[in-house]
Order: structure tokens, then C-alpha cells, then sequence
């Protein structure tokens, strides 16, 4: 089974990560839980995990290369097993988003904040996110 290796999002609002250095090369064996690269984000670095077992077939982001969060970064598969061509850009969405109800100035804040919208409960008329719901959040 091919396993993809992805951007994590180490923060709200990470949009990029760096690989700083790959403890593992193109061909060698990991375990799962066993840390492979290094992630370097504007406020954290991070070791990421192998996320399955088997072989590291193809890195697409080198050491010192920059790529969006959630963009294929390297491949795993089992020991001899081949795998399609993997696209570098972020994983597609399954479903399309919900629309998010929230007034004017609880987006105004959000965004000031780096708030996801989406983790705010409403509680407003018809659940909609209100000022108060994100100072809530936020705090």
C-alpha cells in the first residue's frame, strides 16, 4: 500500500514548511512512529513520524526546499512494491467545505488572531460565530 508522507500544519496559520534535514533516504526502511524528517515552520521545528511501515521510495522535497502544508513530500510503500505518480499539490478535498456562518467582526477578529472559524462553536441566531464566540475561543 502506498503511503503518502505530507506537509503537517504545525500551527493555524502555517501555509508552508521546510524540510531542514531527512533522517531516512530514498530506499530505506522505516517503522511507523519512527521520526524521518525534519519540518521547520516560522515558529517551530518539528520531527516528523513516519506515518506507516515499509520503504521510503521517493522523496519530493529536499533538504532546504519549502513546500505548502498538506503537499506530498515523500512516498512509502511495502518492500518491492511500485507505486503511481504522486502529485506534489495538496491532497484534495473529499467534500467541499461547509459554509461558515459568522458576522463581519467575528471574521475581522479571527483573522487578526489566525483563528479557525471552523473550531468556533455559534451562538448566535442559527448557530452563527458572533464577536463574543471567538474572544471566547481565543481566551
Amino acid at each position: 500500500m502506498v503511503t503518502k508522507v505530507v506537509m503537517p500544519r504545525l500551527s493555524l496559520t502555517m501555509k508552508t514548511g521546510s524540510v531542514g534535514k531527512w533522517y531516512k533516504h530514498e530506499g530505506d526502511r522505516v517503522e511507523k512512529g519512527e521520526p524521518i524528517v525534519e519540518i521547520i515552520s516560522e515558529k517551530a521545528t518539528y520531527d516528523l513520524e513516519a506515518p506507516a511501515s515499509g520503504i521510503l521510495r521517493k522523496i519530493f522535497v529536499g533538504e532546504g526546499e519549502e513546500a505548502p502544508v498538506d503537499a506530498v513530500i515523500a512516498v512509502i510503500t511495502a518492500p518491492g512494491e511500485q507505486f503511481p505518480e504522486v502529485s506534489k499539490a495538496p491532497e484534495e478535498v473529499a467534500e467541499a467545505k461547509e459554509r461558515i456562518l459568522a458576522s463581519p467582526a467575528a471574521k475581522r477578529l479571527a483573522r487578526e488572531y489566525g483563528v479557525d472559524l471552523s473550531l468556533v462553536k455559534g451562538t448566535g441566531p442559527e448557530g452563527r460565530i458572533v464577536e463574543e464566540d471567538v474572544r471566547r475561543f481565543i481566551e
